[in-house]
């Protein structure tokens, strides 16, 4: 029910974009596509800045799946290789080398406010990366959806950020969690450290690093809570701390309660009690 929930308001986002509009962004890969790189370089003259890309380029199909190949171009070397291919379904990226056999997962994004980050669990054993917030942001005539996450157990505060058809805030395109692909040379010189800058597609710059951490788009979220209410069966309502609050069509009470006034947060939208 909860993600019959998401998708409907999902739904009725797109609609209500368009009539103003804005587009929402819906998907991973198209040719030509790039992912550029800060790198930060340490050798025997010192520290100083690079860039480096992957970039979208034609296609393979391997046991019936249809991958996008992309290819690395690394500025301090002036190189550039087939890097990893890449296929999106049902909302999940994967990734595999390209002469190997084995399929990874890299996100995720059909995970609701609450939910467990099960691919960082796999890569750690660790279940305690909770999603905290799935908003809307708006950049230039684009509406993308973000997933933030936290560690209840330690802190509020954010550690990380996902975009749908973007990738994470320091990785990009890459796996966020599967050893430290920002790092792509050890302890010896050079020292190469790489973290995401921008996104390009069809020469645009459509997204960059700075928009993970814009403000909210919550007046779309407001209206669409509001219409929604009494009418459709919704689920749990959190604060902004996470904690439950609230369920179902109901959304201003909890247990024969009213709910104070503030902001929470209902099937990944926000809402406002006054």
């Amino acid at each position: 029910m909860k993600r019959n929930g998401m998708l409907l308001l999902l739904f009725l986002t797109v609609f209500v974009l368009r009539l103003q509009g804005q587009e929402m962004y819906d998907h991973f890969f198209s040719e030509g596509k790039k992912w550029v790189y800060e790198q930060r370089v340490l050798d025997e003259d010192g520290w100083h800045d690079e860039e480096s890309s992957i970039e979208v380029k034609g296609d393979t199909v391997i046991d019936g799946e249809r991958y996008c190949k992309t290819y690395y171009t690394d500025g301090y070397r002036d190189t550039s290789y087939l890097y990893l291919l890449y296929r999106e379904e049902n909302r999940q990226v994967f990734y595999r080398q390209p002469d190997g056999d084995t399929t990874w997962k890299s996100y995720d994004f059909n995970m609701a406010p609450g939910d467990i980050n099960l691919l960082y669990q796999m890569q750690t054993g660790k279940s305690d990366l909770l999603v905290k917030d799935v908003d809307e942001v708006s950049v230039g005539e684009n509406t993308f959806q973000r997933w933030s996450f936290f560690y209840p157990n330690y802190s509020e505060d954010i550690d990380q950020v996902w975009v749908y058809g973007i990738g994470s805030d320091h990785f990009g395109i890459r796996d966020p969690h599967y050893d430290l692909p920002w790092v792509v040379d050890g302890s010896d010189y050079p020292r190469i450290v790489e973290n995401f800058k921008a996104c390009y597609e069809n020469g645009q710059c459509v997204f960059q690093s700075a928009d993970f951490w814009k403000d909210s788009t919550t007046g779309i979220d407001a209206q669409l809570i509001g219409s929604a209410t009494g009418r459709i069966s919704l689920d749990k309502v959190c604060d902004l701390q996470g904690r439950r609050v609230g369920q179902g069509n109901n959304v201003t009470e909890y247990q024969g309660n009213k709910l104070p006034k503030g902001i929470y947060i209902q099937n990944g939208r926000k809402f406002v009690v006054k």
